[in-house]
């Protein structure tokens, strides 16, 4: 899946010995078991900057040129978490998952029962296309639902990455690899999406000071 998606946004894969070595360290085994050019990629537009995505890396190519050698692997080292936890596996079970299997219902229950012939007739095709669109809804609706049900775990999940990127690699180049990345792509709160969704990152200060309580803990 991860290499259909990096050939839809048009990555570029690329080799990194450097993120190989903290990959078998964390025991990332499942990214480790794909080769050298399916595991680590750059994408012209991401303006996340780092995703993981079931077991491969995905960089937004400016983020990645502007990161140090040190930032780059405290950037792996959370996603690496992300891909040892399986968050992606859960997200499709929590966001996706319900609203496929809702929409799929309703469309099945419109085309063969004709579930909503009290308020309209269609012929066959008609159903058809009506049943189909019913399920497109039913996913977008339920999609947008789960964000709102999910928001906190989807915060968890990232605090949980950010703490675990600090036992393996350098908190402060965590730090300012997130600053980097919000003077690189800095959020618009006056977006319609940003006043609509809910908040499932943490804020930069809200990261940072984890991360850093993180770092006194381990001195401690």
């Amino acid at each position: 899946m991860s290499f259909i998606y990096a050939r839809m946004v048009k990555a570029k894969p690329f080799q990194s010995d450097s993120l190989d070595r903290l990959a078998k360290t964390m025991n990332a085994t499942k990214i480790l078991k794909k080769g050298k050019l399916k595991r680590y990629y750059k994408v012209p537009n991401l303006i996340r900057g780092c995703m993981s995505y079931f077991d491969a890396i995905l960089f937004d190519a400016k983020y990645y040129n502007n990161l140090s050698s040190e930032e780059r692997l405290a950037v792996g080292a959370h996603e690496f978490n992300h891909i040892i936890q399986n968050h992606d596996i859960e997200k499709f079970k929590r966001q996706i998952l319900p609203g496929l299997v809702i929409g799929t219902l309703l469309a099945l229950l419109t085309f063969y029962f004709d579930l909503f012939s009290y308020f309209i007739t269609l012929s066959q095709s008609g159903r058809i296309l009506f049943s189909v669109s019913i399920l497109l809804v039913s996913c977008v609706i339920f999609m947008m639902a789960s964000f709102y049900f999910n928001a906190n775990w989807l915060r968890q999940t990232e605090t949980q990455s950010d703490l675990s990127a600090v036992n393996f690699a350098n908190g402060e180049a965590l730090i300012s690899a997130l600053t980097k990345l919000h003077k690189l792509y800095p959020k618009k709160s006056n977006r319609l999406e940003s006043r609509l969704l809910p908040k499932t990152y943490p804020t930069l200060e809200e990261r940072i000071t984890a991360i850093r309580n993180a770092m006194e803990n381990r001195i401690l």
